[in-house]
């Protein structure tokens, strides 16, 4: 475990600022000694979240003492890693059991990291005295893949949303118990808690809605009851026929209202279910909730292949602004913003292939108002202003970073985001527009070259971990990037990835027109059969599975190479387990069924 070395000197009867040096690291496998129990125990320092209420992510920035740090979820090296912000130094790690997803701070100091697939939740502090460390201080046994962590604004309370285990849970902070835990639809990722601590939101990779859960029972009184609403972000398109030659056209206004006039008076409207997708992320501005996702229709009578169609694309980039007070959200698509309650008039397009379709991360910079969004699928970080208004309208900045940005944090007072690529392993800084959001120029359409960041350091595994702990072979490493690049030729006509309708290798929870007839989204995760292939069509044979690592959608085949690192990086993806603990106490078999729902 590298560590931190502590200097402090008098001066003038005062101590300095403590001063942070990189120290050895201990080999794997190390001899440890244990402490002299006789000895004063180490002192510990506590973390404080620089944004002053605790963001949570892969990538967090906090204070220690005066001095800001950086923590780092590292997925692949399966450790948490201290940086330095402006050098992008590493400081110290700390390697773990199982994969980093989210950290947070809380209020009493300390680090919480969830471990994905070990169904655990990590207490880190920092200690001194002779050197400074990051080191384990407890664990929280959770239900199946803990992703996501937020903490009450009292700062003793950490709630964990855990993805396969469907469960928003409750944990004391004091004696790490279980405060309360309630059933959530499939495939929770992200969670918020509301400035005044009263509501939890929680996003949804897969599924039409929010989940707003009530607080204030279980927080009031230990054993308290949660109580789970939905903010419902699917709705109605309607798209246009050809009009008569003597009916006046309907612009494609870009606006900040609903639609006017009656869809079903228009000669030709049709009418296609859209649902929210892709609620991997989720943040805290003010008293609003933000959420970046993708509207997704299955359409059957517009898609050609798969719900492929260029005209009417399939996935649709939106931001989802939630009152977290009354839980009342508005949608804010590329060329139209309207509140989520009401159905749009009509949809004339706006979404292009090189929009934000894989939303991972985002982040707030609340001095100027701005949202920052990390997409995946381009490797770019998008900032928008928090207007209601319609993206093309609110646009702020767009720049390009390495592949696979995961992680990303706001120095709003610095005016800087640090961004953390998993996938080429690269720490990179961007410099935000000056000014308030509502003064700064849009850059220009999005087809527009982006801007690049200021600075960008390669971030190899901690070289304590040596090769054993290197995860991801280089050809899986490959098939990763391929899984979920996107606008590209071997992608969907409008610029879907592999990963657009199976995140994490999962499935999206919809049914898809196909040629043979509508198919239910396949699973990939898991082990794969060379010798049996898993169809769209849902045969098996004989075949080569290339198939099911992604459709043909795109316009050119997938070639043999490209098709061997898919299957490799799928082979990689565990199956997850079903909950063993963490599970929800209920009242009846009806009560658990209906608070388990899952999408259609």
């Amino acid at each position: 475990m590298a560590g931190l070395a502590l200097a402090s000197a008098m001066l003038g009867g005062s101590c300095a600022e403590p001063r942070l040096e990189v120290a050895q690291a201990a080999r794997p496998g190390a001899h440890v000694s244990v402490a002299d129990p006789t000895k004063r125990p180490a002192a510990r320092l506590p973390l404080q979240p620089l944004d002053g209420h605790g963001h949570s992510g892969a990538l967090i920035l906090a204070r220690l003492g005066s001095r800001p740090i950086a923590l780092l979820a590292d997925e692949d090296s399966r450790a948490v890693r201290v940086i330095e912000p402006d050098t992008h130094q590493e400081l110290s790690h700390v390697t773990l059991s199982g994969k980093p997803s989210q950290l947070v701070i809380a209020g009493d100091g300390r680090a919480y990291v969830a471990l994905r697939d070990a169904s655990r939740v990590v207490a880190l502090e920092v200690t001194a005295e002779p050197r400074v460390t990051l080191q384990q201080a407890g664990e929280i046994t959770t239900a199946s893949e803990p992703v996501g962590l937020a903490v009450t604004p009292a700062g003793d309370t950490l709630l964990v949303a855990s993805a396969w285990g469907k469960t928003l849970a409750l944990f004391r902070l004091a004696d790490l118990s279980t405060r309360a835990t309630i059933w959530l639809p499939r495939e929770p990722r992200g969670v918020v808690v509301s400035a005044d601590g009263r509501f939890a939101y929680v996003s949804h990779a897969v599924g039409p809605s929010v989940s707003r859960v009530s607080l204030d029972g279980a927080v009031a009184s230990p054993g308290g009851r949660l109580e789970r609403s939905e903010v419902t972000l699917s709705g109605r398109d309607y798209t246009l026929g050809k009009a008569p030659s003597d009916a006046p056209a309907q612009p494609d206004n870009t606006t900040a209202e609903g639609a006017s006039g009656s869809p079903a008076t228009r000669p030709g409207s049709a009418e296609h279910l859209r649902v929210a997708a892709q609620g991997f992320a989720i943040a805290r501005l003010g008293d609003q909730t933000v959420v970046p996702l993708v509207l997704v229709h299955p359409n059957r009578a517009l898609a050609s292949q798969l719900g492929a169609h260029r005209d009417y694309p399939a996935h649709q980039p939106a931001l989802a602004m939630i009152d977290s007070n009354s839980g009342e959200a508005w949608l804010r698509v590329q060329h139209r913003g309207w509140a989520a309650s009401r159905p749009r008039g009509h949809f004339a397009g706006g979404a292009q292939r090189n929009n934000c379709l894989l939303p991972r991360a985002v982040a707030v910079d609340s001095l100027r108002g701005t949202l920052l969004v990390a997409c995946l699928g381009s490797g770019e970080i998008l900032a928008y202003d928090a207007s209601p208004r319609a993206l093309a309208q609110s646009w702020r900045g767009r720049w390009r970073v390495p592949a696979g940005p995961l992680g990303l944090a706001v120095d709003a007072a610095g005016g800087t985001a640090l961004v953390w690529s998993q996938f080429d392993r690269s720490l990179s800084t961007i410099e935000l527009p000056k000014g308030p959001a509502s003064a700064i120029p849009a850059p220009g359409p999005t087809g527009q070259p982006s801007q690049l960041p200021t600075k960008m350091t390669s971030l190899p595994p901690p070289a304590a971990l040596g090769d054993v702990n290197r995860r991801l072979s280089s050809e899986a490493a490959i098939g990763r990037k391929l899984f979920h690049s996107m606008g590209q030729r071997r992608g969907a006509a409008d610029g879907r990835s592999c990963a657009s309708c199976h995140p994490d290798g999962r499935q999206d929870g919809l049914i898809w027109p196909t040629p043979y007839g509508p198919r239910r989204t396949l699973t990939l995760t898991g082990p794969l059969d060379d010798s049996r292939g898993h169809q769209a069509d849902g045969s098996t044979g004989t075949h080569h599975p290339s198939r099911s690592a992604c459709p043909q959608l795109g316009e050119q085949p997938l070639t043999a190479d490209e098709v061997r690192v898919l299957v490799t990086y799928l082979r990689t993806l565990p199956a997850p387990t079903r909950p063993t603990h963490g599970v929800p106490s209920v009242d009846s078999d009806a009560r658990m069924a209906s608070e388990r729902r899952e999408t259609p």
